[in-house]
C-alpha cells in the first residue's frame, strides 16, 4: 500500500515540473467554468433567526433564494413553479403555507399570492451595490 501512494505522489510531483504555486493556481483557475449569476449571499448577522426556522422554511427559503431574480429578490410562485418547489422539497401544500407564513412572520419574505421578494438584508442573489439599494426599498415596502 505505501508503494502505491509513493508512486502517485512522484508521478503528481513530475507533473507540476517547475512551476511556481501562482502559475499553478492561474493554471487551474482558467479550467474553472465561470458562474452565468451573481453568487448568492447569506448573511452571519442573521443566523439566530435561521435557528427558528423549520426544517420546511429553512428549505423553502433556499428554494425561494435560487428561483429568484438576480438583482430584484423577486420570485414569482406560480402553479407550475409551486408543483416544482413541492416535488423538490418533498413537502405537502400545507406544509408549504406554514412556511411561507413563518418566514413572512420573521420578515425574512415579503409579497402575496404569487409574488414575493427575499428579504435583502437576509440573503440576495445579485452585486453588492444592487442590495444595499434594495434594503432601503425593501423596510419601504
Amino acid at each position: 500500500m505505501t508503494e502505491f501512494y509513493q508512486n502517485d505522489f512522484e508521478q503528481i510531483d513530475s507533473d507540476f515540473d517547475d512551476r511556481s504555486a501562482e502559475e499553478l493556481y492561474a493554471e487551474f483557475l482558467g479550467k474553472i467554468e465561470k458562474p452565468k449569476d451573481e453568487f448568492i449571499y447569506y448573511y452571519g448577522k442573521y443566523y439566530e433567526v435561521m435557528t427558528q426556522l423549520t426544517c420546511a422554511a429553512k428549505n423553502l427559503l433556499t428554494w425561494l433564494t435560487f428561483h429568484c431574480e438576480v438583482n430584484t429578490g423577486k420570485v414569482l410562485v406560480q402553479s407550475e413553479t409551486l408543483k416544482d418547489a413541492l416535488a423538490k422539497l418533498g413537502i405537502t401544500l400545507g406544509t408549504y403555507y406554514k412556511a411561507m407564513a413563518q418566514l413572512k412572520e420573521l420578515g425574512i419574505i415579503k409579497g402575496s399570492k404569487a409574488k414575493f421578494y427575499v428579504n435583502p438584508a437576509f440573503a440576495w442573489k445579485g452585486t453588492a451595490d444592487m442590495r444595499n439599494k434594495f434594503i432601503r426599498i425593501y423596510y419601504k415596502f
